[in-house]
């Protein structure tokens, strides 16, 4: 198993962000994880990925406990996440913004340059690799984040909304993508609020509504759920 998440709940003062969630993956492995606004979505990617501890429960990744580490040691084992709203180091290129991700896993100066530079390609933003990262426009920012956490080399990577903001074109640019990186074997959950382009990555689908898990199972099987067709569209009265 290559990640388990075992009843896990994070309190918020009174209010129960999550509540006894539990869910795994396998390698290689595909996750949609979707959700109403303010379901725990996020809260559950910052629980993980060591940017809240977790009341209770714990969190098990490549068969080591990583509950409450912090999220450069996590990151160093392999998990990786990409945030909403990408923060690029600004007074760096673009290059330059993967080449620092690029570290992580190589250490001399000639690796991460071409780690870099094979991420660059692969994320079509060769091109502007020179340009400074804050003249970018908000899209090519989202594929910089993408870029920036690919270039860690993850055994996971948890990507947060990764689509949001973006027009078509570019929404379908990084759609194709994902599917190339998931043919690779690469492992990733997916938070995503275009159901279409969930559909047509994830291999499951997750559906948390007011901090629980209501709902695992192919895509087929969760869009036909009757408490996932009320959380997104409430009950008839």
């Amino acid at each position: 198993m290559l990640l388990e998440i075992n009843r896990v709940i994070k309190t918020f003062g009174g209010l129960a962000a999550l509540s006894d969630v539990t869910l795994s993956m396998e390698p290689g492995e595909v996750l949609g994880l979707i959700g109403p606004n303010g379901s725990g979505k996020t809260t559950l990617f910052n629980v993980v990925s060591g940017f809240y501890r977790p009341d209770r429960g714990r969190v098990t990744f490549n068969g080591q406990d990583i509950t409450g580490l912090k999220p450069h040691i996590i990151s160093r084992r392999g998990l990786v996440r990409t945030f909403q709203i990408p923060k690029p180091l600004p007074d760096l290129t673009v290059f330059e913004n993967i080449r620092v991700a690029a570290f992580l896993r190589n250490q001399s100066d000639r690796a991460a340059t071409e780690a870099a530079q094979r991420v660059m390609d692969r994320i079509g933003l060769k091109e502007i690799g020179q340009a400074p990262s804050h003249k970018l426009t908000y899209g090519q920012k989202k594929m910089l984040e993408l870029g920036r956490a690919l270039a860690t080399e993850p055994r996971l990577l948890f990507l947060d909304e990764i689509m949001a903001g973006l027009n078509s074109a570019e929404t379908m640019e990084v759609i194709e993508l994902l599917r190339v990186i998931k043919k690779e074997g690469q492992s990733f959950i997916l938070i995503e609020h275009n159901m279409s382009a969930v559909l047509a990555i994830a291999q499951r689908i997750i559906v948390l509504n007011f901090g629980m898990k209501i709902a695992d199972g192919s895509p087929d099987e969760v869009i036909k759920s009757d408490a996932v067709i009320e959380a997104y569209l409430g009950r008839e009265e």
